[in-house]
This record gives structure tokens, sequence and C-alpha cells, in this order.
């Protein structure tokens, strides 16, 4: 039994025995999960669970008395490292953004982590997501800020931001009568879209190619706000993360949402075959943690 094993137990028994949910907050499969359970009662020789056929259902008298004493033990590991962390943190990491993410969501936040931790140099590395997970394959920098979906094996990603992506265009635009927008929607329509240097635009064509449209793309662009710029003059259409409305001057802006919803999933990631630095490891929990308290 290691500390790993408690945070897992708690995580389960904090997200109401749902199996499913439990291994997407850990980042394991449902199947790792379950194995996981079925080899831990018969390790430690303990029944914690109460079973409907193969369903958890709660707690056995004796996983009640566990999971006290477990959430103990985790919550003064956590003030251990935190304090240790807190203290005796010093050195350089190098974290990668986006320029869309950077600006919309991490301004407020870097100010913040360099007026309070003097001590930590962090460099910003501003980037296209591609470029960026090269670079963390190729330990050029220490950590990165990519968006789902994100299917190298040798990354590791933890999710610390959630929002949708938008459709956006000028209010006398004729879309701007609908309640939400499909991509069927989008077909002859003029779009003015991010370059291929994002990973959000490799998102948008696969949504294409997948009905098997071939959208009317006349204009790509590294610059978010250019494309906006457009939208509020012109008769065209872009596609960009719903946060970025917060950041806009124009009132002349109409955002409809996607039917379904498209998820823009922002996330944590490092290289697992790199021994990661204790400055490192304390950047990542830092923003983590900042974020976490905008949910």
């Amino acid at each position: 039994m290691d500390i790993k094993h408690l945070q897992y137990f708690i995580v389960i028994v904090e997200n109401n025995f749902n199996l499913t949910k439990a291994a997407e907050l850990l980042y394991v499969s449902q199947p790792s999960l379950s194995k996981f359970l079925i080899t831990f009662e018969t390790d430690e020789d303990i029944t914690i669970f109460t079973r409907h056929g193969k369903r958890l259902t709660g707690l056995t008298d004796e996983g009640k008395e566990f999971y006290y004493l477990a959430k103990g033990v985790v919550e003064k590991y956590d003030l251990l490292v935190s304090s240790y962390s807190g203290k005796k943190v010093m050195g350089g990491v190098k974290l990668g953004i986006p320029p869309v993410i950077l600006q919309v969501l991490f301004t407020t936040p870097i100010v913040k982590f360099l007026t309070e931790i003097p001590e930590v140099h962090l460099q910003i590395v501003e980037k296209g997501a591609y470029e960026l997970k090269k670079m963390l394959l190729l330990q050029e920098i220490d950590l990165a800020i990519l968006i789902t979906p994100m299917r190298t094996q040798s990354i590791s990603a933890r999710e610390i931001f959630s929002d949708t992506i938008s459709v956006l265009f000028n209010k006398n635009h004729e879309l701007a009568l609908k309640k939400s927008i499909n991509l069927l929607d989008l077909k002859d329509k003029k779009l003015v879209l991010l370059d291929k240097s994002f990973q959000l635009r490799h998102q948008i064509d696969q949504l294409f190619s997948n009905v098997e449209l071939s959208p009317r793309i006349i204009f790509e662009s590294s610059s978010w706000d250019l494309l906006v710029q457009m939208c509020d003059t012109l008769d065209v259409v872009t596609i960009l993360p719903t946060p970025i409305i917060k950041t806009l001057a124009t009132k002349n802006i109409v955002c409809k949402n996607f039917s379904p919803i498209l998820p823009w999933e922002i996330l944590m990631c490092k290289n697992e075959n790199v021994h990661q630095s204790r400055a490192s490891k304390f950047v990542e929990d830092y923003f983590e943690n900042e974020f976490n308290m905008l949910k």
C-alpha cells in the first residue's frame, strides 16, 4: 500500500463509487482501476466496498473506518509536500503555452506566479501546440499547456480547464438568427480560421472530414484577434474557443455554440520519460491549483 493507492480509494469514494468518472479524474483506464480494487482488497485482506453484482454501492463498516484514516493520511501528506516545496523549491522551468491560451487564460496566473514565487525562474515558451509537443518530447521544455486530444504515449496530461468551441460572426450575418450552429450550417459559408500550427485547426479539419464536407476556407492566420476583426466588418465566419469572447472590445460580434457541443479542454502536460525537477513539479501543481479555484 502506498500514497497513490490511498488517493485512488478516496477519489472513488468521493465520486459516488462511479469508476468511470474516477478513472477520468485519475487519468487511468477503468479496467486498470477495477483491477487495482480487486488487487488492493486481496493484498490487504480487507473488504472495503459493498457491491451489487460488479457495481460498487457503498462502504462496509471496515471501509468507512479505512476512508476516515486514509483521508487523514493523504491530507497530512499533501500538507507536508506543500510545506516542503513552498520553502525549499528553487530553479528554472520552461513552460510552453500556445498564444491563444496564453492570452486568454494565463495572463493573470503568470503575473501572480512571478510576484509570489520569485525564487523560481519561469520562462514562457510561446509556440503552437504541435511545436510544443515536439519540444516536450525532445526535452527542450519542462511542461506544456496543450489541448485534447492528446494521444502521445510518453506524454502524461492532467486537465486544468475546460470550456467549449464556438462559431463567431457579425450580428448582421444570416447565421445570427440561429440558436446554435452545426457543421452543415457552415457548408457554404466563407470561413477565416486559425492556421495549421494550431491543434484546434486540426480538430476543425477532422470534424469536417468526419461528415465528408469541404469547408470554404478563404483565409488562415496565426492571429485570432485578426480573425475576429475580419468577422466584425466582413461577411465571414470563424471558429474559436468560447473564452475569447470575454476579451473582445467590439459588441458587433455574435457567438453561437456548436450543436452538439464541442469541448475545449486544456491540459498540463509533461514527458513521462524525464525525471521531473522539484521546481517543475511545483509549477505544475501551482497552475493546476489556480485553475481549480476557478471551477
